[in-house]
């Protein structure tokens, strides 16, 4: 008895794919590919619905944005407001380090004349953190529109 392909999921329909042996089952896999072709011809793009992908996608990067889109709204605005936040912060730090020549560290004051390794590292550590929360801010979260 022959599985009906009609009744699996997309999910299932790749799975079958990428697991089937082609040259021993050639008939099934082309009931696989014909399935997953109308599927994509049926299904609109967009819009919420799951979009086929070729199989070439690795699974720990498909479960990893699965995981992201099924994330409530909350935590990622919550990621944006500390990213923000912090990139505001260090952003100032590296502004007045940049014009005063001088940082704290440890309640100490660091000087370009003085200790100007010191005050290159520390004035790259707020280069990055503040690089990194805009990151964040922009690009490193994508807020998803629910369907």
């Amino acid at each position: 008895m022959e599985p009906n392909y009609a009744r699996y999921t997309i999910d299932e329909l790749l799975e079958a794919k990428r697991s089937i042996e082609k040259e021993e089952n050639p008939d099934e896999y082309e009931e696989i590919v014909r399935e997953i072709s109308i599927r994509q011809q049926t299904e609109p793009s967009g819009h919420g619905s799951p979009q086929i992908d070729s199989g070439k996608t690795p699974p720990l990067r498909k479960k990893l944005s699965f995981a992201v889109a099924r994330l409530s709204l909350f935590p990622l605005v919550m990621a944006k407001i500390i990213a923000g936040t912090l990139c505001v912060y260090y952003g100032l730090e590296l502004f007045d380090g940049y014009v005063l020549q001088e940082v704290v560290r440890r309640d100490q004051l660091l000087t370009l004349a003085q200790e100007p390794t010191s005050y290159y590292i520390r004035m790259l550590t707020y280069f990055v953190i503040s690089l990194a929360g805009l990151w964040v801010l922009t690009f490193g979260t994508k807020l998803r529109k629910s369907s």
